[in-house]
C-alpha cells in the first residue's frame, strides 16, 4: 500500500498544497493591497518547487514508470476491455452482445490458461481482489455495466485487430484523451505546454491515479473523460461539443452528466448531442436487435448487486443498495440531485461540474478508473477557489481531490483500518464523490 502510493507523483502535489495551505492559514498572510491572495500564494510555493529540475525530473519519472508499467501490465492481463472481446465473441456466435455462454466464449478467446499459477499478487499496485479476479478470470467475469453502444462497437475492432489489438487502440484513445485533458487545463490556466509549468500540468493527469488505473485496465471510460473535457471547453466558448459529449455518453455510463449539462447551458449542442445518442441507440438496436435493451438493464441490475459491497467499487448506488434503501427513495434521490443540480447550473462551468459529479453518484459501479471524469469538477473548483483567495479553501480542495486519487490499495488499507476501529468497513471515496457534487453545486 505505502509502495504504491508514495509512487504516485499526483499524489504529492496534492499533499505538499495541503501542507502549504495550512500553514499560509494558520500563520496567516499580511497582504498589501497590490499583493496576490493567500490561495495564489500557495500554488506559486508549490509550483515553484515542483518545476525546480530535480523535483521535475523525479516527478516525470514516476508518472513515466506508472502509465508504463500499467500499460504492460494491461496487455498481460484481460481487464475492461475483456468485456469487449467476449462480447464480439458472443455476437458473433448469435448469442448476442449479453447473456449467453459468457464462460464459453472467454475460453474461446484464452483458450489454455497456461498462466493460471502467475503469482500476481506479487506485482506492485495489485491489490488481493485484482489478483483474485486475475487467477480466477472466468469466474469473476460480467459485463460491468457496460452499455451496448460501446459492446456494438468494439466488434468490428475485434474481428480485425484481435483481442490485443483492441487493447492497443483503447491505450492510444486513452493517451488522445490525456491530451485532451491537458489542452484543457492548460487553456483555462493560461500555461505554455513548452514550459516547466506546462510539463508539471502533463505530469500530475498523466500520473493521477485513475488515469493509470483506466489504462491498466483498458476502460473506455478514460476516453470519456477526454471527450468530456473536450465538450466542457467547447461549450465554454460556444462551439457546441454535441459529437464529444455524445460520445462520451455512448463508451461510459457515469459519463451521461454531460448530456444535461449541455441541455443547461448550451441547449442546441445539447439537443444535438441527445439526438446523436439517439441514432447511435437506434443503430445499436437495429444491429443487435431490442432484446439488447431488457438484457442491458437485466447487467446493470446484477453488476449492481454484486459489486455493492466491493470495497474497491465507489459507487454511492451500490452503498445504498447495501444499507436496503428502497427503489422509491433511490428514484428520489436521483430526481432530487438532478432537479438540484439543474438549479443551481447558471454558468457553463456550473453545469459541466454540477452534473458530470452527479454522474458520478448515480453510477451503477464506480471503479477507481471512472474517478478520471472527476477532472471537469476539479478544474472548475481549483478555479473558484484560486478566486475566493482562501488557502484553507485551498487545501480543502486538495484533501477532496486526494481522497479521488488515492490507489485502490491504500483505500483498502484504509478501510481495513476503519473496520477495526469501527466494526465495519468504509471507504472514503464515495463519500468524497458525493462532496465534490455538493461543493460544485454549492460553489455555483
Amino acid at each position: 500500500m505505502i509502495r504504491t502510493t508514495l509512487l504516485n507523483p499526483t499524489v504529492w502535489l496534492l499533499a505538499a498544497t495541503i501542507v502549504a495551505g495550512v500553514i499560509a492559514q494558520f500563520r496567516g498572510f499580511r497582504l498589501q493591497p497590490e499583493q496576490e491572495s493567500p490561495a495564489h500564494q500557495v500554488i506559486e510555493q508549490v509550483i515553484r518547487l515542483a518545476t525546480t529540475l530535480p523535483v521535475l525530473l523525479l516527478l516525470l519519472s514516476m508518472a513515466l514508470a506508472g502509465a508504463g508499467s500499467r500499460i504492460v501490465l494491461g496487455y498481460l492481463s484481460p481487464g475492461a476491455y475483456a468485456e469487449e472481446v467476449v462480447a464480439a465473441h458472443r455476437f458473433n456466435e448469435g448469442f448476442g452482445l449479453y447473456g449467453g455462454d459468457s464462460g464459453g466464449a472467454w475460453r474461446a478467446w484464452q483458450g489454455p490458461v497456461a498462466d493460471a499459477a502467475v503469482p500476481w499478487s506479487t506485482l506492485p499496485g495489485i491489490t488481493p481482489c485484482q489478483s483474485n479476479a486475475m487467477a480466477n478470470r472466468e469466474q469473476f467475469f460480467t459485463e460491468h455495466a457496460h452499455p451496448p453502444t460501446l459492446l456494438l462497437a468494439g466488434v468490428p475492432i475485434v474481428q480485425v485487430a484481435g483481442a490485443k489489438g483492441l487493447y492497443v487502440l483503447v491505450v492510444l484513445l486513452s493517451l488522445a484523451a490525456v491530451g485532451a485533458m491537458v489542452f484543457t487545463a492548460l487553456a483555462r490556466g493560461g500555461i505554455d505546454w513548452r514550459s516547466r509549468r506546462g510539463l508539471l500540468v502533463i505530469i500530475a493527469i498523466a500520473g493521477w491515479q485513475p488515469v493509470v488505473a483506466g489504462i491498466r485496465q483498458g476502460d473506455a471510460v478514460l476516453a470519456a473523460a477526454g471527450l468530456t473535457a473536450l465538450a466542457w471547453y467547447l461549450a465554454r466558448r460556444g462551439r457546441g461539443g454535441a459529437l464529444a459529449g455524445a460520445v462520451a455518453a455512448c463508451l461510459a455510463l457515469p459519463a451521461i452528466g454531460v448530456i444535461p449539462a449541455m441541455l443547461r447551458q448550451a441547449p442546441r449542442a445539447g439537443v444535438a448531442a441527445v439526438l446523436l445518442v439517439f441514432a447511435a441507440l437506434v443503430l445499436t438496436f437495429t444491429v443487435a436487435g431490442p432484446a439488447v435493451a431488457p438484457a442491458f438493464a437485466m447487467t446493470v441490475a446484477d453488476t449492481t448487486r454484486t459489486y455493492a459491497d466491493a470495497v474497491a467499487n465507489y459507487s454511492m448506488a451500490g452503498r445504498a443498495l447495501e444499507s436496503g434503501a428502497a427503489g422509491a427513495v433511490l428514484l428520489a434521490a436521483v430526481v432530487g440531485i438532478v432537479l438540484w443540480t439543474g438549479w443551481r447550473a447558471r454558468t457553463v462551468d456550473a453545469a459541466f461540474a454540477g452534473f458530470v459529479a452527479a454522474g458520478l453518484l448515480v453510477a451503477p459501479v464506480l471503479w477507481s478508473q471512472h474517478l478520471a471524469l472527476a477532472f471537469v469538477p476539479g478544474i472548475v473548483l481549483l478555479g473558484q477557489v484560486y478566486r475566493s483567495g482562501s488557502a484553507l479553501a485551498l487545501a480543502g480542495w486538495a484533501c477532496l481531490m486526494l481522497a479521488l486519487s488515492l490507489p485502490d490499495t491504500a483505500v483498502i488499507g484504509i478501510s481495513r483500518g476503519a473496520s477495526a476501529v469501527l466494526g465495519q468497513h468504509v471507504s472514503p471515496v464515495p463519500y468524497a464523490t458525493v462532496a465534490l457534487w455538493a461543493w460544485s453545486t454549492a460553489r455555483a
